[in-house]
């Protein structure tokens, strides 16, 4: 129904039980909401992957919009106007990320664009001295952790494989 304001009317001719009766109300139909959508441009590592938030305009929204990343089609679900994006096995390059959000009864459709890069993988390297520890004493484990030119990698985290 298009928008505007609309009257309905209604009448009932009545019979032997019922009165005749007439019914008279007015209604709007409202324009859909514009919708935005908002998704940052993004750097990564391929061996890291790709976490992205997907933000909707109006926090309202529940429902999925459509991702088209590395000729890949995804769905992401969005609670209260937010997604996340995840994906792994990247390889490096340059790429386009496309969202879409098909609209509904209230919200109008949008799309947004991102460019992602992937770059290759960092070169670390791991050095730990040999240690032998014994009972009570003070000794401690030095694990440094270097990127390919030698500069030391902080706050990162090492796990045990």
């Amino acid at each position: 129904m298009a928008v505007g304001n609309y009257t309905i009317y209604g009448y009932y001719g009545g019979n032997d039980l019922n009165p005749e009766s007439n019914y008279t109300n007015s209604f709007n139909v409202l324009p859909k909401v514009e919708v935005s959508i908002d998704v940052n441009d993004t750097e990564v590592y391929e061996s890291r992957g790709l976490s992205l938030d997907i933000v909707l305009s109006d926090d309202e929204i529940n429902d999925n919009v459509t991702v088209l990343f590395d000729n890949s089609t995804y769905e992401v679900e969005i609670n209260d106007g937010v997604g996340l994006f995840e994906c792994s096995n990247l390889t490096a390059g340059e790429f386009e990320l496309y969202v879409y959000y098909g609209g509904d009864y209230k919200y109008e459709s949008a799309n947004a664009t991102a460019t992602i890069i992937v770059l290759e993988s960092e070169n670390v390297t791991l050095t730990v001295n040999n240690l032998t520890k014994y009972y009570g004493a003070s000794d401690r484990l030095v694990i440094n952790l270097a990127d390919s030119s030698g500069n030391p990698i902080a706050n990162a985290s090492i796990q045990k494989l």
